[in-house]
């Protein structure tokens, strides 16, 4: 009976809270930023399976270990200049540090196009090794300097024009040039190529970097465009290089395991494994929505020392990731194959490897913004440390379960291996920030009050 009482007094406060929430200054803010991730999500579906079904399964696998290898070395080019600039930008603006604003800003131009360069001259001297035509090789140097450039030019419009500004064009514009590649290409029934997509996609990638670039110089503050450039050179190269270190880790999670998968199994494996990656990548945007948004707060309540201002905050979004995230995986565990079957019939065969994976990535989402938490209030250097040592230990999981278990043991690995990063980085949250990101922190305070509650009574 007691129990009962219990689970009724936790519903209600739940239901108590969440409806506060839906009417909170905070959620209006949050919900444009799933909005917008979710119009992302959808267009990187669309295109995906456009390709899928208009590429043999083949070809699709090519592509994808091809484009997740880019994707990585682009955020290796960029040298973490995207979270340096989040990191200073609003703090020198709202010091009237405008000097320095604009140095960090052309700091960054000038890092991440150096890095691009540099990046493109390793890959054309490995080029003999991995035995790319000379016209595919000219189409990834160009897919990988435009990456590059757009890693950069979507923070400082996000940070400078808004949300809207910086992910409609990341995530959306070039995937739209694609879309219309893919249609023409089908309409005229003429075969859509590797080099195609590579060509169509750095052509969005540049319209989107050209579309950022104005809307950041219109929204600069006037001091910053007419301040002379004052730029910490040795600061920021020591802070660069912790951020780049941390980004690298983060995307070899993202990117790299296409890559070890491809080295290890077929190419029909890597297709699969891809599709399924990139539905179950769905909970981890719905996870970065959120983060968009609470970036932008986590640094400037946490040094005001506004610690319990900072925790409301990620409770409110706790509770609203929980509301989307669990009736999602359930869809996904009932009608998966549904999803599957949108990218061809072969891969509705792969419904239980969607499952796994997408159990570690609710698992993450649920977990909140705790990446962000520790980069932007100085404990960089723990997150580094922690995200390396889970590295090792998840490409040597998947090596090893891939080897043995085929591909069902590379995702059950890399779930696995996302669970447990993801309680880590929570304690380490709580140890050293004394906040806790996740849904744990709204559920313990509930559990907590939901007793002191029955003790009164």
């Amino acid at each position: 009976m007691l129990r009962v009482i219990v689970a009724q007094l936790s519903m209600s406060r739940m239901s108590s809270h969440l409806h506060r929430i839906l009417r909170n200054e905070a959620t209006v803010g949050a919900a444009s930023s799933v909005m917008l991730t979710g119009a992302a999500a959808i267009t990187s579906f669309g295109m995906l399976t456009a390709l899928a079904r208009s590429m043999s399964t083949a070809d699709f696998g090519l592509l994808a270990g091809w484009m997740n290898a880019l994707l990585f070395l682009s955020v290796v080019a960029v040298f973490g200049q995207e979270t340096i600039f989040v990191r200073h930008w609003n703090e020198f603006v709202q010091q009237r540090q405008f000097a320095r604003a604009r140095g960090l800003l052309l700091f960054g131009i000038g890092v991440s196009t150096l890095g691009a360069a540099l990046v493109a001259v390793g890959i054309y001297v490995a080029s003999p090794w991995f035995a790319a035509s000379r016209e595919l090789l000219v189409a990834v140097l160009l897919f990988l300097f435009a990456q590059t450039l757009c890693l950069f030019s979507s923070q400082t419009a996000r940070i400078t024009a808004g949300i809207v500004s910086g992910v409609i064009h990341r995530e959306i514009t070039w995937r739209c040039m694609v879309l219309l590649g893919v249609a023409w290409f089908a309409y005229n029934e003429a075969p859509f190529t590797l080099l195609t997509f590579f060509y169509l996609a750095t052509g969005g990638l540049l319209l989107a970097v050209m579309l950022q670039v104005r809307s950041t110089i219109v929204s600069l503050p006037r001091q910053v465009i007419v301040s002379k450039p004052e730029i910490d050179m040795p600061s920021w190269l020591a802070r660069s290089s912790r951020m780049w270190m941390a980004a690298l880790l983060e995307a070899s999670s993202q990117y790299l395991d296409v890559v070890v998968v491809a080295a290890i199994l077929s190419s029909l494996d890597v297709a699969n494994y891809f599709v399924c990656v990139k539905l179950a990548a769905l909970f981890l945007m719905l996870n970065d929505a959120f983060a968009l948004y609470s970036s932008r707060r986590i640094s400037f309540l946490y040094h005001r020392g506004e610690l319990r201002s900072l925790q409301s905050l990620l409770k409110q979004l706790s509770l609203l990731i929980f509301a989307l995230v669990v009736p999602s995986l359930l869809f996904v565990a009932v009608a998966g194959d549904l999803l599957l079957g949108v990218f061809g019939p072969t891969y509705q065969a792969q419904h239980s490897i969607l499952i796994v994976l997408c159990i570690g990535t609710a698992t993450v989402a649920l977990g909140g913004p705790a990446t962000y938490l520790l980069l932007l209030t100085g404990h960089e250097t723990a997150y580094i440390r922690t995200l390396a040592l889970f590295t090792v230990f998840r490409y040597a999981f998947i090596g090893c379960s891939g080897f043995l278990f085929g591909l069902f043991g590379v995702v059950t690995a890399s779930a696995v291996a996302m669970i447990l990063l993801t309680f880590t980085l929570i304690f380490l949250c709580r140890k050293l920030v004394k906040v806790d990101p996740s849904i744990l922190a709204f559920l313990g305070r509930a559990k907590t009050e939901d007793r002191l509650g029955l003790l009164r009574s």
